[in-house]
Order: structure tokens, then C-alpha cells, then sequence
């Protein structure tokens, strides 16, 4: 029953009632169980991705630690996803060193994944959520055109539907913040209007949000210089 009333509330995008269900949830179900159970695992994810939002990093440190333990018990695509949020938690705490030393290894256990999602019946996702860290990463380091690379091949193994549309999205800012940092003011104009017209196709009000500041960003650029 928390699971479900956890489900409902983050439907509806009541994350502090989500939190307290899933968090309630994980007690329920403990880790008693040396097999995984996936309900732990859904959980654990749902929960970590709130306090993302949230900022709260330390709770979320615990949650990734959590996460990871599961993942070891598991199959390769949940070490891939578990390594992935740790790998996210680096760049977004700015810990850019231990994001450099872990991408290797984040993107070799990836690419041993098969390409082809057979429950989905198209490209399988991980590649371009790789794809898109790899971006991030390369960028703070100073990397752009490799940057920009990574980000254009992934756009190739986006997944179909809402979720392959929020990827594609993210993938877009990407390449156009590194042609801003390029100086490149016209063709990240037009990555991030295409953010923007994806963003607004499937409701995705967040990403709608974030284009239009990247777009406010390069007409401040252009009035400047």
C-alpha cells in the first residue's frame, strides 16, 4: 500500500508525500533478504531522484550508497544505472575529479550492454544517458568539441516515447552550451529552440522552463557583444 500511495503522490507531483511514502516503504520491505527485490530497488530510485531535486545531498550521498548495494547484487543494467546516479552526483556536487576517474568505467560497463532494448523494441537507453554525463563532464573540463560529440551521437539511442523525449531534450541543452562556451551564439540559439519545441510538444514544463533561460542567455550574449 505505501508503494502505491508513493506512485499516486508522484504522479500528481507531491514529492514530500512520495518521500514519506517510499521512505515508509523501505522500512516495510528492509534488507533482511540477501536477493534484491525490486520493490526495494524502485524505492530506492524514487526516492533518490527526489532529494536530487530537492538539493539534498547528503540524504542523497546515503540513498546512492544504498542504491549501489543493491546493484552489486543484481543484473549489469542496474550496476550501469546505479553507477550512472553516482557518476551524476559527482557533477552535480562538483566533485570533477572523482566524476573524471569514474566515467571510464561507467561508460565501459555501458557499452557491454546490449544496443537493442527487446521490452522496449527500440534502442536501449543507457548509451544515451551516457552520453549526455559524458557531455556534462567533458564540457567542465574544457573538452567542448569532445563534449559536443558524445552529445550527438547519443541523440542516435534515445528510447522511444515521454522519457526518449525528456533524453533528447537534455541532449540538445547540452550541445548548445557547449557551442555557447564556443562563442557559437547563432547555432546554440537553434539547439536550444530545439529543446524548447521538443520540451513544449510533451508537456515537459521543466525542460520548457530551462530552455527559455538558455535562450534568454544567448539574446543577453548578442545585445553584449
Amino acid at each position: 500500500p505505501a508503494m502505491r500511495a508513493a506512485r499516486a503522490a508522484r504522479d500528481v507531483a507531491g514529492n514530500v508525500e512520495a518521500y514519506y511514502y517510499w521512505s515508509l516503504a523501505l522500512r516495510s520491505i528492509g534488507d533482511d533478504d540477501p536477493r534484491p527485490d525490486p520493490r526495494r530497488w524502485e524505492a530506492l530510485l524514487a526516492r533518490e531522484a527526489i532529494l536530487q531535486v530537492w538539493g539534498q545531498r547528503r540524504a542523497q550521498g546515503a540513498d546512492i550508497r544504498q542504491i549501489l548495494q543493491v546493484a552489486r547484487r543484481s543484473d549489469p543494467e542496474r550496476q550501469v544505472v546505479a553507477l550512472g546516479r553516482l557518476l551524476r552526483f559527482y557533477l552535480e556536487c562538483g566533485r570533477i575529479q572523482r566524476a573524471e576517474q569514474l566515467y571510464p568505467r561507467v561508460a565501459h560497463e555501458t557499452e557491454a550492454l546490449p544496443l537493442y532494448d527487446l521490452a522496449l523494441g527500440a534502442a536501449a537507453p543507457r548509451r544515451a544517458e551516457l552520453g549526455e554525463l559524458g557531455c556534462e563532464l567533458m564540457t567542465r573540463l574544457g573538452r567542448l568539441e569532445e563534449a559536443e560529440a558524445l552529445a550527438r551521437a547519443a541523440l542516435e539511442h534515445c528510447p522511444p516515447g515521454p522519457r526518449g523525449v525528456l533524453q533528447r531534450c537534455r541532449l540538445h541543452t547540452g550541445v548548445g552550451r557547449v557551442q555557447l562556451a564556443r562563442g557559437r551564439l547563432a547555432e546554440a540559439g537553434a539547439s536550444f529552440e530545439a529543446t524548447l519545441a521538443l520540451a513544449r510538444a510533451a508537456g515537459h514544463r521543466r525542460a520548457e522552463a530551462e530552455a527559455l533561460n538558455s535562450l534568454g542567455e544567448v539574446v543577453g550574449l548578442r545585445a553584449r557583444y
